[in-house]
């Protein structure tokens, strides 16, 4: 073998392997996932315009002072209240007419909304939601449906 040859085969075998380098990075190389920006509204800042996160990037440490990184006082109040208003917002079986129960409970027609109606009257009201699995035409997978949308 000449000088040549042996030159030529070690390209190949450095082309190679730089071959193969490429294929196992690519293979196990994992991207950083993008991170959301995460903003903080309160009352004060409902209205404002929120910049994209390269322009937060470019801000001077004089434009981020009134950038408030504090907790709002009022969160914690203002999650249960709207908490308690998302309870608001459930059918009480024991006061809902005919026709709330059946266009606002997913699979209850006319016929069960009516049974649940007489089965109130029977029992005086329903003590829990449970009690309406007695009622002819709302099984486990009827009631774990609507379980989550009434309340007593």
């Amino acid at each position: 073998m000449d000088n040549q040859d042996k030159q030529v085969k070690i390209l190949l075998i450095l082309s190679l392997i730089l071959c193969i380098v490429v294929i196992f990075y690519s293979a196990f190389h994992v991207e950083e996932p993008d991170v959301p920006s995460v903003v903080h509204v309160d009352s004060n800042t409902k209205n404002q315009d929120f910049l994209e996160t390269e322009e937060m990037d470019n801000l001077s440490p004089e434009d981020t002072e009134s950038v408030s990184t504090e907790t709002d006082e009022n969160t914690t109040e203002q999650v249960s209240k709207q908490l308690d208003e998302e309870d608001n917002k459930k059918i009480n079986i024991n006061t809902a007419t005919e026709d709330e129960l059946e266009k606002k409970l997913p699979g209850i027609g006319k016929t069960t909304a009516n049974l649940i109606i007489e089965k109130r009257e029977e029992l005086g009201g329903f003590s829990n939601i449970e009690q309406l699995k007695t009622i002819k035409g709302i099984g486990e997978k009827k009631f774990e449906k609507i379980k989550n949308l009434i309340c007593v």
